[in-house]
């Protein structure tokens, strides 16, 4: 049997656009055993069960 990839989504509070320095939460899909959350590539918050991830250190142009 071939089970589909998962998939999810990504949300982000208090929305797409913010200034620097303004507390930022993204949240995963429910559901999956463990969640890893990145900016530009790097590793920010190791797998853990967690599905949310906030900060207030983003700056223009880096990608969550």
């Amino acid at each position: 049997t071939v089970s589909p990839v998962p998939s999810g989504t990504l949300t982000v509070a208090p929305g797409a656009s913010f200034c620097p320095a303004t507390i930022v939460t993204f949240t995963a899909t429910a559901g999956f055993a463990t969640y890893e959350f990145k900016v530009n590539s790097v590793t920010v918050q190791g797998t853990i069960a967690s599905n949310t991830f906030t900060t207030s250190t983003l700056t223009n142009g880096q990608v969550v």
